[in-house]
């Protein structure tokens, strides 16, 4: 992302503000020098009867503006490192699968598949795939609003079997040794800090809880946290992936639905709903989903979500060779924390318009954020 010289040497804002002031004021001064306004007249800061001086004095504005003003450094940048050297060093692996199989494409492929038109269709941070539903009928009039809606759930299907039902990558499944997380006490797997954080906020036994785990895909990783739990329901929208869910945890209740549509659950019957690394997912919708969780949950019940931000560095052969922090942005392939934070911000702040309490954010998990809040 690029920054202009005042973000980059982060110029407090009321120096810059004085300084274009008097920028302008020198920059006009030759035409306004003497005017007499009322009983006061316009000091000469410039003063010259010169064309060529006036015209160079009221360049100095837009030279000023684009110096400053205009983006020219990469905000990520590294004294001595060219950008491409840069750039390669903060994205993922080109045989990863986060750069491989982009959710956004693979779901405007399906659609465009099913004979949908998606000309000038973009999807960035914040369009959901209500968004998207509503912008095919659009650019599709004749087609029925419930078809697209339909052909669109079925293309985040395909999406999330295509990236998900196998463990092709998954840091919380790698020994954290070889992880080289030097910034947190002493590198643990993934649920260990999991279970410190429920831990933290009140709960140190699940096995009696409600549990529900929306997103649950494989299960592959959570089966560590939901092995010794009675009540447990998965839901997602993959078939495929709820059947190996199956296979990991043979106590959990399968769902086959949206996190915007949770129909098949009764209202004020789950303790605790948990969301893993799925609402910052390419369509996801935030805010459906959030009054889904509050319909289902018990008064005092708590919901907790996760956002990564840890992603694996692997050579040409697959071998770890360190990590990346961040979160990926659709269409991107390079982490940043800056947008891991965009996203558990926006969680957050629409977690607070819906009247959830004790909204809390949890960074001492060096693999996630993790929000939390009751009912």
């Amino acid at each position: 992302m690029s920054v202009n010289l005042i973000e980059k040497f982060k110029v407090p804002a009321q120096l810059v503000t004085t300084l274009t002031l008097i920028i302008i004021a020198v920059s006009v001064s030759p035409f306004f020098a003497g005017v007499e306004i009322g009983k006061h007249t316009i000091p000469a800061i410039i003063k010259t009867d010169s064309w060529f001086i006036k015209i160079l004095s009221l360049s100095i504005i837009p030279i000023w503006l684009y110096t400053f003003f205009y983006p020219h450094f990469d905000k990520n940048s590294k004294k001595g490192q060219s950008p491409n050297h840069q750039k390669s060093n903060s994205s993922v692996s080109p045989n990863s699968k986060y750069a491989m199989q982009s959710t956004r494409n693979i779901v405007l492929n399906e659609v465009e598949r099913c004979g949908l038109n998606i000309e000038r269709l973009d999807v960035k941070h914040g369009f959901e795939s209500s968004d998207l539903v509503k912008r095919l009928h659009i650019l599709n009039p004749g087609e029925h609003e419930e078809k697209i809606e339909e052909i669109v759930l079925v293309a985040m299907e395909t999406a999330f079997t295509s990236k998900y039902l196998e463990m092709k990558e998954d840091e919380k499944l790698v020994n954290p040794k070889l992880l080289n997380i030097t910034s947190h006490d002493q590198a643990k797997c993934w649920d260990f800090y999991f279970s410190r954080c429920l831990a933290n906020i009140g709960i140190s036994d699940i096995s009696n809880l409600n549990v529900l785990d929306v997103g649950v895909g494989n299960a592959e990783a959570s089966k560590a946290i939901w092995k010794n739990v009675r009540s447990l329901i998965g839901v997602d929208v993959s078939e495929k992936s709820l059947a190996r869910a199956k296979s990991n945890l043979p106590n959990i209740e399968t769902c086959k639905s949206s996190a915007n549509n949770l129909n098949k659950i009764e209202s004020s019957t789950i303790d605790l709903y948990v969301s893993l690394r799925t609402y910052q997912s390419s369509l996801f919708d935030i805010k459906p989903a959030l009054h889904e969780a509050y319909r289902v949950l018990t008064r005092g019940g708590v919901i907790v979500i996760t956002i990564p931000v840890l992603f694996l560095k692997k050579d040409g052969n697959g071998e770890i060779k360190g990590t990346l922090r961040g979160l990926i942005e659709s269409g991107s392939n390079e982490p940043t924390l800056e947008y891991a934070y965009k996203v558990v911000n926006n969680i957050m702040w629409k977690m607070d318009v819906l009247n959830y309490r004790k909204i809390t954010k949890h960074e001492d998990s060096p693999y996630e954020i993790i929000i939390t809040a009751e009912k």
